[in-house]
């Protein structure tokens, strides 16, 4: 893992889709802006550059493919909830917990 993993992680669209869909499920207020705001906190979030960094292009990947898919469903579930968890309890939603 590097920064420059968690740089891509950052600026990834399908990631970020998948982030806000997570949020807007989860019945966060405008889910596009706070997806967009924890960005980085979730970039750096324990185990996301790991997994983004070990994905491997499948052979029959189209050109859209992006590595950031290894980071499943469950981890941005987990991720989400403990970031709105923080927030509820009157923590800095933006830290890593």
């Amino acid at each position: 893992m590097s920064y420059m993993d968690k740089y891509f992680l950052s600026e990834s669209g399908q990631l970020r889709a998948r982030v806000t869909a997570c949020a807007a499920e989860k019945g966060v207020e405008h889910p596009e802006e706070w997806a967009y705001r924890h960005r980085w906190t979730l970039a750096c979030w324990p185990g996301w550059a790991d997994a983004y960094a070990a994905a491997v292009r499948p052979s029959d990947a189209d050109e859209y493919w992006d590595a950031s898919i290894a980071v499943d469903d469950g981890m941005i579930r987990s991720a989400v909830a403990a970031l709105l968890e923080s927030a509820a309890g009157g923590g800095d939603s933006g830290e890593v917990v």
